[in-house]
């Protein structure tokens, strides 16, 4: 199965591949013109079998959207049902994102001869011609982590200083040490730290199907000469720049931080998307999204910046 034809949404051949994988993703890229919310949530419910209710609150975000993961041929029906509306759907399979594989990290990058030189993380070297990207999916991922504070201890660590305290500042002692040794208690209880830590990530989806990746914790960003800035921000948009001035015509899809995942993300399990410790959110998407853009060649024979700006 190739990605392109894994794409098309319309799920002939599919059937059992997706059983193994667990479903599909039922994707609106367009609801049909003219349709309000009721509509579009009759649409789906009467498709899948879905309550029109539960419907009508999954439709609350903006496509291009994943409105739930469905039984294939749940999923395949909505999808028709939406394209004979006049709307813009497919259903990609668990299994057709399955199939793209795991994120193969590169390390460094040259241009030679017109070709991208490529060294990687934990494979062999490679080269690949600018022509074969074909999805450039670029996000910002944050991770969260939360340590517990080390407690301190207060003067008034205990309630019989507060006596102490009597004798000390004389009526106001017993009262003051006694309610300092409470706000000890909270004082001292262990604080969370938190720290938020921000990545950049270039995923470059193949003609082929693999996907590789520019994380810029792990890259160097030397490919961009005396173009290199000084934040990892503005590395990843003038590699960007660079590579669709390789590549014209290449779609670039930096909304990943507009798209909300869907509630059912926590129960997909594909081996390939959790290697390297990648974020599983901006995974999915990267590979949904690159299977919706080859969708759109398919169906109208469009890829470039158009598809990406979905005018």
């Amino acid at each position: 199965m190739s990605p392109a034809g894994a794409s098309s949404g319309r799920g002939t051949g599919a059937g059992g591949a997706a059983g193994s994988a667990g479903g599909a993703l039922l994707s609106i890229i367009a609801w049909p013109d003219g349709a309000g919310r009721d509509d579009n949530a009759r649409l789906v419910a009467d498709a899948t079998g879905m309550e029109f209710v539960t419907a009508k609150v999954r439709l609350g975000t903006r496509p291009p959207m994943i409105v739930a993961m469905f039984e294939d041929h749940h999923a395949q029906r909505a999808a028709r049902a939406v394209e004979k509306a006049g709307g813009i759907a497919f259903a990609p399979t668990l299994a057709e994102i399955e199939w793209l594989g795991p994120t193969i990290k590169i390390r460094d990058m040259r241009v030679v001869d017109g070709r991208l030189l490529l060294d990687l993380w934990r494979h062999e070297p490679t080269s690949i011609a600018p022509g074969d990207i074909e999805v450039i999916i670029r996000g910002r991922t944050s991770e969260t982590t939360v340590r517990e504070a080390e407690a301190k201890p207060s003067f008034f660590g205990t309630p019989t200083l507060g006596l102490y305290g009597y004798g000390v500042l004389g009526s106001y002692g017993l009262a003051a040490g006694i309610y300092s040794w409470m706000r000890s208690q909270e004082a001292s209880a262990p604080a969370a730290e938190v720290e938020t830590r921000t990545a950049h990530k270039i995923d470059l989806h193949l003609r082929d199907g693999r996907v590789l990746q520019i994380d810029a914790d792990k890259f160097g960003f030397q490919v961009l000469g005396d173009q290199r800035g000084l934040s990892d921000m503005v590395n990843a948009q003038r590699l960007c720049e660079l590579l669709i001035h390789l590549a014209p015509g290449v779609t670039v899809d930096p909304y990943f931080t507009l798209w909300k995942p869907p509630i059912e993300i926590k129960r997909i399990r594909i081996p390939q998307m959790t290697l390297n410790r990648d974020d599983p959110a901006f995974a999915l998407y990267s590979r949904w999204a690159a299977l919706m853009y080859r969708y759109l060649r398919q169906r109208f024979g469009v890829l470039g910046d158009e598809a990406a700006a979905g005018e």
